[in-house]
């Protein structure tokens, strides 16, 4: 697949555009774990996902959509991995890229730092929600840093009051993003759904955090 600036755009999206796909069902109708050449393993109640970039285990109840790209002819290259649980609206998502891919991340968006990152995420998810819902509130829950697979990484825990209608009834979105760099490589992390499922599912985005393996 080529890898140009376009498709940088696509994969480098606020959480909340993968969230209305994901509620409007474009992606978890079809959601299915996708194999590749990579090893993949079952293991008691988790799935073990294992590739070149990471290792890492999901419920095996969940749906996972691993999807890397590539450009021999740059060098550039990145993994992206969107996590779903089909009992409820509750996601992961995780993304890994290589030097020269985060290079042009932070140019174009004129960034600097993990922190940097996050508050783009967390401005960009809230003010596109907004194009859609005016009476929406961003709520900000928590700032702080935790270790992620031996990374001492930025998060932020937030919520979008009025995110998003179900059965025309306003509904809250919840949203934890983590930001962190090892040697020029931007990881992101987002957990994101609706209030409700966020709080129930969280031990789900623990068992992902401390079973993560990066392989960079």
């Amino acid at each position: 697949m080529r890898f140009n600036l376009r498709a940088l755009r696509l994969i480098f999206v606020p959480p909340v555009n993968l969230l209305l796909i994901l509620i409007f069902g474009s992606l978890l109708a079809s959601a299915s774990i996708l194999y590749y050449t990579q090893v993949t393993y079952l293991e008691n109640d988790l799935f073990r996902f294992e590739n070149q970039f990471v290792e890492l285990r999901i419920p095996k109840n969940w749906y996972g959509s691993p999807l890397e790209y590539n450009d021999p002819s740059s060098g550039r290259n990145a993994f992206s991995a969107y996590l779903a649980n089909p009992e409820g609206a509750i996601y992961i998502g995780l993304q890994i890229y290589d030097e020269t891919t985060t290079r042009i991340i932070l140019e174009r968006y004129n960034l600097s730092d993990a922190r940097s990152i996050i508050n783009y995420e967390v401005n960009a998810t809230y003010y596109a929600i907004l194009e859609s819902y005016s009476n929406a509130t961003l709520f900000f829950i928590e700032n702080g840093t935790r270790m992620v697979s031996s990374y001492e990484a930025d998060y932020s825990t937030f919520k979008i009051i009025n995110g998003f209608m179900e059965n025309n009834v306003p509904k809250n979105i919840s949203y934890m993003i983590f930001s962190f760099f090892n040697d020029g490589r931007l990881i992101k992390i987002a957990y994101w759904g609706k209030e409700e499922d966020f709080v129930s599912s969280y031990h789900v985005l623990e068992m992902f955090i401390s079973n993560l393996r990066l392989k960079i």
